[in-house]
């Protein structure tokens, strides 16, 4: 009979099914690292955990593999996956510096991202391009998408790094920084939860980037090769059987 173990700080729980064979992890749990505060992806508030967490726990089922999840600040979740002290962790976007560290699973989900502005600021502006000299609100952990990495470069913008989206659209409505950019869906559940709602938003009508979340695991880990090959059997398995789709729609 199956456990399980989800872990939020202090709160676990437990998922097992047969015992692995991986190196490092016979007959343990394999350890699995995600974030907080990101619906509908990643939220403990939300049904399983969001969607990038339904999803990794439909694939994890179905590898047949003892498994764990904790749910740690972001930036504490990567760096103890990158460390070893995690099996692997959940849901990343792709960097040039991770992908130079760590192993990428197929995408688990795809996020599309837009530009909010505070309410009148937009100008009939559609798109970040034509946005130079603005401040881009990025919280601290979290990947500078491409396209704002470019302005970054480019010496075209700026951004600015609080703790969470949150604060981030909170510091745009107060005009303290001009744009954050991120999941739409993310985004307005977030105002919502906040007394806001999209008329108090100018967004940009562009879609800036199309990111895939993906599951990490380190390069240099025993095991972690042969975990993200069985994690994106099983991922490629449930896609073409449309078994995830209850969870993206």
């Amino acid at each position: 009979m199956r456990k399980r173990l989800f872990t939020t700080g202090k709160i676990l729980l437990l998922l097992s099914a047969m015992f692995l064979t991986l190196p490092g992890h016979a007959e343990e749990p394999l350890t699995l690292s995600t974030g907080d505060d990101y619906p509908p992806f990643s939220d403990v508030r939300l049904p399983g955990g969001g969607i990038a967490t339904q999803i990794v726990t439909a694939v994890m089922e179905d590898t047949g593999l003892p498994y764990r999840i904790d749910v740690l600040p972001w930036p504490r979740a990567y760096e103890l996956a990158l460390r070893g002290k995690y099996t692997a962790s959940f849901a990343w976007f792709e960097s040039q510096e991770r992908r130079s560290k760590m192993l990428y699973s197929e995408p688990i989900a795809t996020v599309l991202s837009k530009a909010f502005m505070a309410k009148g600021r937009a100008g009939g502006k559609t798109n970040i391009s034509q946005l130079e000299g603005a401040v881009f609100c990025v919280p601290h952990g979290y990947t500078v998408i491409v396209p704002v990495l470019e302005m970054v470069e480019l010496g075209l913008a700026q951004v600015s790094s609080p703790t969470d989206l949150t604060a981030c659209l909170n510091m745009v409505k107060a005009g303290h920084v001009d744009v954050v950019v991120g999941s739409e869906r993310v985004l307005l559940y977030l105002a919502g939860q906040m007394g806001m709602g999209r008329s108090d938003f100018d967004i940009l009508e562009d879609v800036v980037a199309a990111s895939p979340l993906h599951m990490l695991a380190p390069r240099d880990q025993d095991g972690s090769a042969e975990f993200i090959r069985r994690f994106n059997a099983s991922l490629r398995k449930l896609k073409e059987a449309k078994t995830l789709d209850q969870f993206l729609n």
